[in-house]
């Protein structure tokens, strides 16, 4: 074999190898490889407000869409933890959602215009 023969050959092979590996994608995910569901502690939000005020409009929707997201699994929170590291070790969870909620106080005049 001629010495070009030889580097043509050994350059399409090098070129090729690249090109071979490609082929062999697999879109399956192993378990092991999954990133798991992280568990969040949702405490109730701090606020002077009525959970009432807030839970409709705000809490409940924002906690079942955290539920419902796949990506998190919220934590059942122990009674008498106050928000925080300590919650979240009691909570067995990954991260706590702090919510801070006030109420702002508007006021209109109407002027004759």
């Amino acid at each position: 074999m001629k010495p070009t023969t030889f580097l043509l050959s050994l350059t399409l092979l090098l070129a090729a190898l690249p090109l071979a590996a490609q082929t062999q994608i697999h879109p399956e995910l192993e378990a092991k490889n999954a990133l798991p569901i992280a568990r969040i502690a949702v405490p109730r939000p701090e606020t002077t407000l009525p959970l009432e005020t807030i839970n409709t409009p705000f809490f409940a929707p924002l906690t079942r869409d955290l539920a419902y997201s796949g990506v998190f699994a919220i934590a059942p929170i122990p009674p008498g933890i106050a928000p925080g590291a300590d919650l979240a070790i009691a909570a067995n969870a990954q991260f706590v959602l702090a919510l801070k909620i006030d109420q702002v106080e508007t006021s209109t005049s109407l002027t004759p215009g």
